[in-house]
């Protein structure tokens, strides 16, 4: 009774979709302390589907975090998650093949989030150094450090804070130019 009761009150949590926070803090509780009842075999398919729906809740929150630093928060989240998902004491790898598709998806989902991490805070590393570059006149390496994040995250090329330090490293280069008066090219003998 104490098992389906637990089981039941997780569901409810999970069902409401409303915070997977509280449907981990909940499972992450309760299994622990169920996980060697005699009954605890019975509910292992209802945690199969349980433990990922609480995974990819996490997955979906972290995709549509406004701050990297929310998104990051999310991730640790899905992987809390996820340690439940695949402890076997709880959920045997042969009820999750079922799921796979699921597992596969949040796969796919934090990959992508953690790539947005990535890019994010590669630009912004790259966007200090070009201005550290400018102002030591390095405009060529600024182009480089610039072409070299391109190369890795093609998407950034309309990004309005590169674009804004491609213009400054073009001033730059314009205030060096200098002409010297009465020079001709071609030299006229």
């Amino acid at each position: 009774a104490r098992v389906r009761k637990s089981l039941c009150t997780l569901r409810m949590v999970s069902d409401s979709k409303r915070s997977p926070e509280k449907s981990l803090e909940l499972a992450q509780k309760i299994l622990p302390e169920i996980k060697d009842e005699a009954a605890f075999p019975k509910i292992r398919e209802e945690l199969a589907s349980i433990l990922p729906d609480i995974a990819e809740g996490f997955a979906i929150e972290a995709s549509d975090a406004g701050t990297t630093s929310e998104a990051e928060a999310f991730l640790v989240k899905v992987d809390e998650a996820l340690v439940l998902v695949h402890n076997q004491e709880y959920v045997p790898p042969s009820l999750l093949r079922s799921r796979q598709n699921q597992l596969e998806r949040i796969g796919e989902t934090t990959t992508l989030v953690r790539r947005g991490i990535n890019q994010e805070r590669d630009l912004l590393t790259a966007v200090r150094h070009i201005a550290e570059l400018i102002a030591r006149g390095q405009t060529r390496e600024a182009y480089e450090t610039r072409d070299k994040l391109l190369a890795e995250y093609p998407r950034l090329e309309n990004d309005s804070r590169l674009t804004e330090q491609v213009e400054k490293i073009s001033q730059k280069e314009r205030s060096q130019v200098t002409t010297v008066a009465g020079e001709m090219l071609g030299g006229g003998d």
